[in-house]
């Protein structure tokens, strides 16, 4: 049979006490120390991976609103540009059918003189053929 000494029984009870202090002591603490020095470690990644994203997010709304700012410019720029085409166009259209008007006038003029130079031209010969023709006749009367 088992026989149970109560000597023995102190001696391993002490034994086992002065391990667990000397593990405590020694090993558990230590490690403690580590395990809580790698949660910081983790937790200050994580802090600074969401720090660094949220700044990320921060930076691309601001990038999406300078875009949008410089979609807006840009739309504003062409339809100014388009404006301004167009106002030029009807300008250059105005200031072209004011030459042709301007042509046709100094044509019709020049039509007009050259008509009546004509007219002068055709009544001064046909005074001189009559003037001829009248002293052929009196020449032919005498």
């Amino acid at each position: 049979m088992l026989k149970i000494d109560p000597a023995s029984l102190g001696w391993t009870l002490f034994n086992v006490l002065v391990l667990m202090f000397i593990l405590k002591k020694f090993l558990f603490k230590p490690v403690l120390g580590i395990i809580e020095e790698r949660e910081k470690m983790v937790k200050d990644q994580f802090d600074s991976a969401k720090k660094t994203e949220e700044e990320a997010c921060a930076m691309k709304s601001e990038y999406e609103e300078k875009l949008s700012d410089a979609k807006k410019t840009a739309e504003e720029l062409v339809t100014n540009a388009k404006e301004r085409i167009e106002k030029e166009r009807a300008s250059m259209l105005e200031e072209t059918r004011k030459e042709q008007e301007n042509i046709v006038m100094k044509a019709k003029a020049d039509i007009q003189s050259e008509r009546e130079r004509a007219e002068n031209a055709a009544s001064a010969e046909i005074a001189a053929l009559a003037l001829s023709a009248a002293r052929k006749i009196v020449k032919s009367g005498e």
